[in-house]
């Protein structure tokens, strides 16, 4: 996908859909308390592995995220790779008084790739800048960027990443 759809799938098209929709509350009253939960479907824009995120609030502005991805990618009839991934991340909301709920969320983690054929392990962190349109109470359409250090073998390899990271669903409860 390129930058530009993922741009226009990302925030364009959210946003668009959260300003014009009926009944949209504003994100001020999206602020959510402590022990909301959520659970995240995100849509990687680039090569990341497809991941369901589990978000506890621990008050209105802040969130625990735990990360599981998992990607699957079919070279050929003799060659499928397989990855996997676990993140845990620290979620600061910024709410602002439109339509829109900024965040900020450092992260670190693990990446294997490549299961069984020469097996890529890296560590990784960085953070996401991201925002969440929300559509109903209980739900919000979202995208972030994402920059990202990874350690890959035992320090043979590291990598400074910026991608256009995903476009998220996220449904929240009490």
């Amino acid at each position: 996908m390129s930058t530009k759809s993922a741009l226009l799938l990302g925030v364009v098209v959210p946003a668009l859909v959260s300003v014009f929709a009926l009944d949209v509350p504003d994100a001020s009253a999206q602020q959510r308390r402590k022990g909301t939960k959520a659970v995240v479907v995100e849509f990687p824009t680039g090569g990341s592995p497809t991941t369901a995120d589990f978000l506890y609030h621990l008050n209105s502005k802040r969130a625990l995220n735990l990360s599981l991805g998992l990607g699957i990618d079919i070279e050929s009839e003799e060659d499928t790779v397989i990855s996997m991934e676990v993140n845990v991340g620290y979620r600061m909301y910024e709410f602002s008084r439109g339509r829109a709920m900024p965040y900020l969320e450092p992260f670190a983690g693990v990446f294997v790739g490549e299961l069984g054929d020469g097996d890529t392990i890296a560590l990784q962190g960085g953070a996401r800048l991201g925002v969440e349109f929300p559509i109903y109470k209980q739900f919000t359409l979202g995208a972030y960027l994402a920059a990202t250090l990874a350690i890959e073998n035992s320090f043979d390899t590291i990598a400074l990443g910026v991608s256009t990271g995903a476009i998220t669903a996220a449904f929240y409860w009490d």
